[in-house]
C-alpha cells in the first residue's frame, strides 16, 4: 500500500490522520509513505503569498510529478494507492499525478479527502477567478481518473464531494481510524 500525503511542512489533523493510518496499515501490510517535500524555490515566501505564482507554479510542477521517474516506480511498486487531499494547493501537483497514474496502471485507487481542493477558504473574488481553472481541471481529473473509493473527513467534505464531484458509482465512507 502507498499512501501519498503531498507535504509535512506542519502536522496538523490531516497529518495526524494520516500517520495514524500509515502506523495501522503498516502492522498489518507492507506499507510506504510518498511525500513531497516542496522547499526548493527561494521564492517560497512569494509563492504562499501570490496566487498568480501559485497557479504558474502548479502548471510548471504537474508535469513534473506526472513524468517522475520516481513517483511511476513507487506507484508501480504497489497494489493500492490511498492519495491524502487536504485542500492545499500546493500538494495538488503530487495528488494528480498519483490519480492518473494510478489508474494508468490498473491499482486500486483510495482518495482520502480531509477538505476538498475544491474549497478556497478566505479568498478575494479575483483570487477565486484566478484559481477557478485549477477548480475546473480537478474536478475534470477527478471524474475522468474517478477513484476506487472515497474516504471523507466529515458530512461537510463528503457533501462537497457530492455536490462538486458527482463521481457515480464510488463508495464514499467514513474512517474508523481518524484520530
Amino acid at each position: 500500500i502507498l499512501i501519498v500525503h503531498s507535504q509535512f511542512l506542519e502536522i496538523g489533523g490531516a497529518e495526524k490522520s494520516i500517520l495514524g493510518l500509515y502506523e495501522e496499515l503498516k502492522k498489518r501490510f507492507e506499507c510506504e509513505l510518498l511525500y513531497e517535500f516542496w522547499r526548493e524555490h527561494e521564492e517560497k515566501d512569494y509563492f504562499l503569498r501570490s496566487k498568480v505564482w501559485k497557479v504558474v507554479s502548479l502548471i510548471y510542477r504537474f508535469p513534473k510529478m506526472l513524468f517522475s521517474k520516481g513517483v511511476r516506480k513507487k506507484i508501480l511498486e504497489n497494489d493500492v494507492i490511498i492519495i491524502s487531499i487536504t485542500g492545499n494547493l500546493v500538494t495538488a501537483p503530487l495528488n494528480w499525478a498519483c490519480l492518473i497514474l494510478s489508474k494508468v496502471y490498473k491499482k486500486k485507487t483510495i482518495v482520502y479527502i480531509h477538505e476538498p481542493l475544491l474549497v478556497f477558504w478566505s479568498l478575494t473574488k479575483i483570487e477565486n477567478i484566478i484559481l477557478s481553472p485549477l477548480r475546473y481541471f480537478d474536478v475534470f481529473l477527478f471524474k475522468l481518473f474517478k477513484p476506487n473509493i472515497i474516504i471523507s473527513n466529515s458530512d461537510f467534505s463528503k457533501e462537497i464531494v457530492m455536490k462538486n464531484y458527482k463521481v457515480n458509482n464510488v463508495k464514499v465512507i467514513y474512517p474508523l481510524f481518524h484520530l
